[in-house]
């Protein structure tokens, strides 16, 4: 068996549905009654209560969206509204504005299940907002219906803001039920074991996604065994059959999903059937309500960079270039130095206490400064507040055998002797990172981005890691909140990668916003 295999995938069959556990537990059989999955697709084999604590979201939503609206077309035109000469009739199309947007958005399936518990959904409801306005503007060019400013300016960013919370709830309450394994949806994957198992390793990296792999259906010529169970293998078809008549790879892949109550089939290898087959595939998993997906080796991509394109008869994938350089670049640049400012301002009397701290708990200066690799290799001298004993870097060579870093050329210990214990508090709370705010302002180094690396780091790095140079160093990122010392040396390059291959305005946003909970919980920090 694949190494990866085994873990990932006791990893993710630990994760399986509440329907069956109770199963196990001696209740009902997980081969209940029909029930709509979650997503709205056509039902599958499932209990028919599992999906009850989430099947309630839309509608939530959609009466959020509606109470927004009331409430600040009903503030409009309370109390004040004489004093302000608001005219009545703005009732009318703050009325249609309200409807369009819900219509909008169903349309654009923005209430499924699916999409609520995606961050997509939030860039789709400016996006919705906008076609709102469209449709206003081509009802009154039609109609003698007059759209209110009010309407603009008031009650559709109240829709707005209020949708965002209410969808941003959801989320985290879709995502949590995924994680307890409430409305999980059966995956049976086919493919090459190698292929199954890097699958299996990429889903378990989080729960908190609707997919658990329960079943592998092999390629009949792989030698190998994935770490899960196998329910069925692809044979060689016979030559000369018609894939849309009739084909031994398709029944065995139809065997195989009912076999193992699967109610979604992903293929991790491409290659694994041809595209009459596959199509052949669609249409006998279609009548049994179940799903076809396919694993197209784009990883690290962030969803708003993917999309489809429709090219004569292909469907094709596209994935659109990250842009490091223009006005969103220009702006980050801008509000470095401006954000970095008011934070030294309002946390002087904050670093001011920490400098007399470290000065008084050991001798030797306040400041550790050390030479850093910035954005396209060039060297600045970053400034933190010194954790250690005076000296550290020197005795290093000798605590090299116990770097507790896996791999790479970071070195990291939990309890190293040469933080002291002042320094440590300080790590523990990222408060030794606050003077490079400094770096900052100095344009050195940005809010967010990759860690900063040494020299002699960079000069170990191979054509891949280098990548990682493209944008400045940052205070926080990625690799602050997802584990900070405790990643391994391919996990930290892998969260850097994304950050600058996936680089936008709001990711820096969110990055920001997580790592103040990174920072309260201290995880990872030593």
């Amino acid at each position: 068996m694949s190494g990866v295999g085994v873990t990932s995938g006791r990893r993710l069959l630990a994760r399986r549905p509440r329907f069956e556990r109770r199963a196990e537990a001696g209740g009902s059989s997980p081969q209940g009654d029909r029930t709509t999955d979650v997503q709205g697709n056509a039902p599958g084999e499932v209990q028919g209560d599992v999906r009850r604590d989430i099947r309630g979201y839309a509608p939530m939503v959609i009466v959020a969206d509606v109470a927004a609206g009331l409430v600040a077309t009903a503030l409009c035109l309370g109390p004040l509204a004489t004093s302000a000469g608001i005219d009545p009739s703005f009732a009318v199309d703050a009325a249609v504005a309200i409807v369009a947007f819900v219509v909008v958005t169903a349309l654009r399936g923005g209430y499924r299940s699916q999409t609520l518990a995606s961050r997509v959904v939030r860039r789709d409801t400016l996006t919705t907002t906008v076609s709102v306005v469209a449709v206003l503007g081509a009802a009154a060019a039609a109609t003698s219906l007059t759209v209110h400013l009010l309407t603009l300016v008031v009650v559709l960013p109240a829709v707005v803001v209020v949708g965002y919370v209410a969808r941003s709830y959801v989320r985290w309450r879709v995502r949590s039920a995924y994680r307890e394994g409430v409305g999980v949806r059966r995956v049976l994957a086919v493919g090459r074991a190698a292929d199954i198992d890097q699958l299996v390793a990429q889903l378990s990296e989080s729960t908190s996604h609707a997919f658990v792999v329960v079943g592998a259906c092999l390629d009949g010529d792989d030698p190998a065994e994935p770490g899960i169970p196998v329910v069925g293998k692809l044979p060689a078809d016979d030559e000369g059959a018609d894939p849309l008549e009739s084909s031994t790879a398709v029944e065995a892949v139809v065997a195989a999903v009912e076999s193992s109550g699967a109610q979604v089939v992903c293929f991790s290898d491409r290659g694994a059937l041809g595209s009459d087959h596959l199509r052949a595939l669609r249409w006998a998993l279609a009548d049994r309500g179940v799903a076809v997906m396919s694993s197209v080796g784009l990883n690290e991509v962030a969803p708003a960079r993917a999309g489809f394109v429709v090219a004569g008869r292909a469907t094709l994938v596209r994935v659109d270039p990250v842009r490091l350089r223009g006005p969103a670049m220009w702006i980050k640049r801008g509000l470095d130095p401006v954000v970095a400012t008011f934070l030294a301002v309002a946390a002087s009397p904050l670093l001011l206490g920490i400098a007399l701290a470290v000065k008084l708990s050991s001798p030797g200066p306040v400041f550790f400064t050390q030479t850093r690799v910035g954005a396209d290799g060039s060297r600045f001298t970053m400034v933190k507040f010194r954790t250690m004993v005076t000296g550290a870097h020197a005795m290093r060579m000798e605590l090299e055998a116990q770097n507790e870093h896996d791999g790479g050329p970071m070195f990291k210990m939990a309890d190293d002797p040469r933080v002291t214990r002042v320094g440590r508090a300080l790590r523990r709370t990222s408060l030794d990172e606050l003077p490079q705010l400094f770096n900052v302002i100095a344009g050195q180094m940005s809010l967010v981005g990759p860690r900063p690396a040494l020299p002699e780091e960079v000069d170990r790095y191979r054509s891949p890691e280098r990548r990682r140079l493209r944008v400045q160093p940052g205070m926080t990122g990625l690799w602050q909140v997802s584990g900070r010392s405790s990643l391994s040396w391919a996990e930290t390059v892998r969260l850097d990668l994304y950050y600058v291959d996936n680089w936008c305005l709001a990711l820096d946003v969110r990055l920001m916003w997580r790592t103040v909970e990174a920072v309260l919980r201290g995880t990872g920090a030593h």
